[in-house]
């Protein structure tokens, strides 16, 4: 998984690159995690894969809301 915390959508290359550190250290990952604070790309979300969850704060605030 990845966290990202900036003050912008996230690109493509950062699944990428979370992809190239797995291969890197010979693990074979089911899923990938990407959160970020400010959502995704569009670009990111059309090739997004059956085994990548992308997540941003709207996701957790309404995880919040559904405790109350």
């Amino acid at each position: 998984g990845e966290v990202k915390f900036k003050n912008k959508k996230i690109c493509r290359n950062i699944l990428n690159l979370l992809e190239s550190k797995a291969k890197s250290l010979k693990l074979e990952p089911n899923n990938y995690i990407i959160i970020s604070k400010n959502g995704f790309s569009k670009e990111f979300y059309k090739i997004c894969k059956q085994d990548l969850l992308l997540l941003d704060l709207n996701d957790f605030k309404i995880l919040l809301e559904e405790d109350k």
